[in-house]
């Protein structure tokens, strides 16, 4: 995979994850839940993942070379 696909795919990737997020803040906010409730539903773990996960592969790469 090139890198042009490889953004292309994390930025795909957070757009996803990013408004499956957004529902679940506004479906708790509607229901008078705290903010964290969103953040620690699925759909927030998989955004956190999705920010992380790529990063460390980047950091991993730069390490190694």
């Amino acid at each position: 995979m090139n890198l042009i696909t490889q953004v292309v795919l994390v930025l795909v990737l957070w757009l996803i994850t990013g408004l499956g997020l957004l529902s679940k803040a506004s479906e708790t906010r509607r229901k008078g839940q705290p903010m964290v409730a969103a953040w620690f539903s699925w759909e927030g773990l998989f955004f956190i993942f999705s920010v992380i996960v790529p990063l460390a592969i980047l950091i991993h790469r730069n390490i190694d070379g």
